[in-house]
């Protein structure tokens, strides 16, 4: 049986990408940074690899014997030299497809550090020859989800300016999409952009979990000045700060078609997002 190695299977959407594969019976090769808490159990059709990306040994170890290769690197200084190190092992393996995880705005002048990081990772691939696609989903509904015990208290944390609207997806949708990248659909470079069904503003995120919870919802709004005090004093790096407020001061509106078309399900609305976060089987 082939198998498929998945980069950054813990993370939001590696550890989707790995459950969802395994659900339609594929092999998986599920790769951890060292030292990482997984509750991932190797089994029959579940490889599970520690893989430091300085190290090239390790990175041709996770590549080895793979018909796919999904491509994630966490934002790092070292990301270019990472992602480089990935393609050239998965084209020395001889890994037939590689899907790429990237982000939104990427692009040689990208006003994202991020962005101009990945843009290199999408160039290396170009040029490696290798059968590939590109990845870059807009703004996860998650990143609005992510302290459900604020929002259980009727409070909503976000960076994303008031009536601002962004095509934010849902991770399951980002994995879904990976999946029939990885497995069926025919690869020639194509840039995937998944987005939700519609443009969202937080006013709507934060009316969908007070429908869930039958609570009041206020929205909690960091403007610049609090995002660059209070993550600084947390020790973010400068540069990580900068592309956090650039991503969320600037969400773009898009929306597409693109989840159905790969998947043949129309995309997550906030409110499934929200149901899966805070446990909620039907609205208040």
């Amino acid at each position: 049986m082939s198998i498929i190695t998945v980069t950054g299977a813990t993370g939001n959407i590696g550890s989707r990408i790995v459950r969802q594969l395994r659900e339609q019976g594929h092999a998986v090769r599920a790769v951890v940074p060292p030292g990482e808490n997984t509750s991932l159990t190797p089994d029959e059709g579940l490889d599970v690899v520690t893989a430091d990306f300085d190290a090239a040994a390790a990175v041709a170890t996770a590549a080895e014997g793979a018909s796919a290769y999904f491509l994630m690197t966490p934002p790092d200084t070292r990301q270019v030299a990472w992602q480089r190190s990935q393609v050239d092992a998965a084209r020395t393996a001889g890994v037939d497809r590689v899907v790429k995880l990237s982000a939104y705005d990427t692009g040689a002048t990208s006003p994202w550090t991020l962005g101009r990081w990945h843009h290199d990772g999408e160039v290396a691939l170009r040029e490696s020859g290798v059968a590939h696609a590109i990845l870059r989903p807009q703004y996860f509904q998650q990143n609005l989800l992510l302290d459900t015990a604020a929002l259980r208290e009727g409070r909503l944390t976000t960076f994303i300016p008031p009536g601002r609207t962004v095509g934010a997806v849902d991770a399951e949708d980002i994995a879904a999409t990976a999946v029939a990248l990885l497995t069926s659909t025919p690869l020639d470079g194509q840039v995937v952009v998944p987005t939700g069904p519609t443009a969202i503003t937080t006013q709507d995120v934060a009316d969908a979990v007070a429908s869930l919870l039958g609570i009041e919802v206020a929205i909690d709004y960091s403007d610049p000045d609090r995002t660059w005090r209070e993550f600084r004093a947390t020790g973010w790096p400068d540069w990580w700060i900068a592309d956090l407020l650039d991503i969320t001061q600037n969400a773009s509106p898009e929306v597409n078609d693109h989840v159905n078309q790969l998947t043949g399900h129309p995309a997550r609305s906030i409110t499934d997002a929200a149901r899966d976060a805070l446990g909620v089987t039907t609205a208040a």
